[in-house]
């Protein structure tokens, strides 16, 4: 991470990209440090492992920018076939379709070009309603092709980049043409039958929810929704995240426990479906993540070894950087690192200490819920500038009803391709949704919306501060931890109380 951060600093040019790149070259320095004081084995492979991982990290930033720029040099007008990949959805002005197997003919001399990636294309909508189009379709246009801009200003824009989208392409509603032919692969298919079932058996609002939380695509989704769930620290429900991919580990864990399977058969088994799920999510970052953590538990239970959760989601975390670097900068990954690195580290803490006070699974509850709205607030902070004040009880209150609804639905859904009448189940899903959007309304009315971003950044860095002290891996004095600790405390309710009164 420190590598990337280093190297992004020289493509930014900013004041605050050379202050990070400062910081990552001082965690180089502090890391290299520490490891020469405390390591006692292989002192000398371990020294040169952490410089060659930062500067490998830093060259492979620097050659995917490289490599994506050569790969999309195309600038003009062109005449562009290919196939629909992602379900189209309206903004204010455009209909926004995503395409793959995209081939670029030149107008001039019809020269064809194949694209290594895909393509948005934005058609300025006409007034009677835009055509359908789905999933597999094929599609021709005649449009002006742009590279999206990554670096602007004082800033970056990795969004384009870490969707495999290498051109934007502007046109007309009379410039582009559905052949009404279709190419459209499994999952596709898969994904198209989806649609229908849940379209049949559930509202609108609620059938886009429930695709939403079954893939992760939540362009279609009513905004009511969206604002709700973010105001009130749920919106982790409408990401595929390692809580979904959870929900179906328990749910295929449990069926596979009814006929006593052997560890190895399971391993092979979850494994299976897990990397199918991720496949059809279109390996987004949380569900990579939560795939890779999940092998690995399974692995160490097959082969009755110890599970490592921190080294586990170092391991996963390292993986999907080596491929995708720029990944350190979606809202996706830091949300899902965040998260789970601070259950890792806190909430075992926590959980001591409720114990004390409240029923060890109250105290398990609260102890998960907290740790989680310390590791998320930074990038809540930077990127929505909004917190909520009931975020923890909302989770805690949620969370057990929307997993019980999730399944249900993954249920109904599984059954339903195998024979649609089962898809009713989907009805149940739709009457459990409804009861949390009732809550997350309330609790998300009372939220630090659009208050200032500089006292919500303040309030979230020192709750992470509080975080970091508090835990098992800094190795302070019981006495100057414990002073630290309740100085941060303080610092953070006063940074509440100022948040809340400006």
């Amino acid at each position: 991470m420190a590598g990337i951060v280093f190297a992004s600093g020289f493509y930014i040019r900013s004041v605050f990209a050379y202050i990070c790149s400062g910081i990552a070259i001082s965690c180089l320095v502090i890391t290299f440090i520490v490891k020469l004081v405390l390591v006692k084995d292989k002192k000398r492979f371990k020294l040169i492992s952490i410089v060659v991982a930062f500067f490998l990290s830093a060259t492979l930033f620097a050659v995917n920018l490289i490599i994506n720029d050569a790969k999309s040099d195309f600038e003009g007008e062109y005449f562009i076939s290919g196939r629909v990949t992602e379900r189209s959805y309206t903004t204010d002005k455009y209909l926004v379709i995503t395409l793959d197997k995209v081939e670029l003919s030149e107008l001039g001399t019809l020269n064809k070009h194949k694209l290594s990636g895909k393509m948005r294309i934005f058609v300025r909508q006409k007034a009677e309603g835009n055509e359908e189009y789905t999933l597999g379709d094929l599609v021709h246009a005649t449009l002006v092709v742009k590279k999206p801009t990554i670096f602007s200003g004082d800033g970056q824009n990795f969004y384009y980049l870490n969707k495999n989208i290498k051109l934007l392409g502007f046109c007309n509603y009379f410039d582009i043409v559905n052949t009404n032919t279709q190419d459209a692969n499994l999952i596709h298919k898969f994904k198209t039958k989806v649609i229908s079932l849940v379209t049949a058996n559930m509202s609108e609002e609620y059938s886009e929810l429930a695709y939403t939380m079954l893939f992760g695509d939540n362009k279609n989704l009513s905004p009511d929704i969206q604002e709700n769930y973010r105001a009130s620290g749920i919106a982790h429900l409408l990401a595929v995240s390692g809580l979904h991919v959870g929900f179906i580990v328990t749910l295929i864990t449990f069926v596979l426990g009814l006929f006593k399977l052997k560890s190895k058969a399971k391993f092979y088994i979850v494994s299976v479906i897990v990397f199918i799920y991720a496949l059809v999510c279109g390996f987004s970052v949380s569900v990579t993540r939560a795939m890779l953590m999940t092998m690995i538990l399974l692995y160490a239970k097959m082969r009755q070894k110890e599970y490592d959760g921190l080294s586990a989601l170092a391991l996963a975390g390292s993986l999907i950087l080596l491929f995708k670097p720029m990944q350190l900068y979606d809202v996706g990954y830091l949300l899902s690192f965040g998260a789970v690195s601070s259950i890792i580290l806190l909430a075992p803490i926590l959980r001591e200490f409720f114990n004390k006070f409240f029923y060890h699974k109250l105290s398990s509850a609260l102890s998960l819920a907290i740790a989680v709205q310390v590791g998320v607030v930074p990038a809540m902070a930077v990127y929505f500038s909004q917190l909520s004040i009931f975020s923890i009880v909302t989770n805690i209150i949620v969370i057990p009803i929307a997993s019980i609804a999730f399944m249900i639905l993954f249920i109904g859904v599984l059954l339903g391709v195998i024979f649609a009448p089962l898809a009713k189940l989907c009805y149940i899903f739709e009457f459990l949704m409804k009861i949390v959007t009732t809550i997350s309304s309330f609790t998300g009315a009372v939220s630090f919306v659009n208050r200032k971003r500089e006292l919500i950044s303040a309030f979230s860095l020192s709750l992470v501060g509080f975080g970091i002290i508090s835990s098992d891996f800094v190795f302070f004095k019981r006495k100057v931890k414990c002073t630290l600790s309740i100085s941060f405390g303080l610092l953070t309710l006063v940074i509440l109380v100022l948040a809340l009164i400006c």
